[in-house]
């Protein structure tokens, strides 16, 4: 295995445990500029970016575009979403908690 593999090795296993990874990305949540380290982001990691120290009793609705691979767009599920990034993408999150 030359040292290729073996770094793409590693980044793809961080990527699998949503480890920050060597390179910085710039995402854009309801059209404000944040910066993350993380290739893949969470239903939980954008409501974080978002709304820092919300409460327990909110619920919020995620939508992203500009995502990787198969998973260019959608909605991201609180229980198991996850969206691959890079720069760019673009995020919509919204406190449905009173709708």
């Amino acid at each position: 295995m030359n040292s290729l593999d073996e770094a793409m090795m590693l980044f793809n296993a961080a990527v699998a445990r949503n480890e920050p990874s060597n390179q910085s990305f710039e995402i854009m949540i309801n059209g404000k500029p944040y910066r993350t380290e993380r290739a893949m982001l969470t239903y939980k990691d954008v409501v974080e970016l978002a709304f820092p120290g919300h409460g327990p009793i909110h619920v919020f609705d995620v939508s992203f575009s500009g995502g990787i691979g198969t998973n260019k767009e959608g909605i991201l599920d609180p229980r198991s979403g996850y969206v691959f990034i890079h720069n760019g993408t673009k995020f919509s999150a919204y406190d449905t908690s009173n709708a």
